[in-house]
């Protein structure tokens, strides 16, 4: 796995390792800690078309007129149902034509 670090983040390994703070496998560890921080989950609901999970990309690409309807499930709910990845809240889209494409 490639590691794609920010400058800034370069510059803060490199002068934590010549300082020997960081050395070898620690460095390595620390730099995938930071793009483990830069890839987490966006503040964005998950969203649903149909039962299916889809991406936020999609839920924006939807044709207005293929939607039936919008339900905004969010806090404890959310969470009970989607556990921690239902935290941000929870969008359950239901298209006019439930089989094939929706998107535009």
């Amino acid at each position: 796995m490639q590691l794609r670090l920010t400058p800034v983040a370069l510059v803060l390994l490199f002068t934590a390792c010549a300082s020997d703070r960081l050395t070898g496998v620690a460095a390595e560890s620390a730099a995938r800690q930071y793009q483990a921080r830069l890839v987490a989950p966006s503040d964005e609901p998950l969203f649903f078309l149909n039962g299916k999970e889809i991406t936020a990309e999609v839920a924006r690409n939807l044709a207005p007129a293929s939607i039936a309807s919008i339900e905004v499930v969010k806090g404890a709910a959310a969470t009970t149902l989607y556990g921690e990845r239902g935290s941000r809240g929870v969008i359950l889209i239901t298209s006019k034509a439930t089989s094939g494409d929706a998107a535009r």
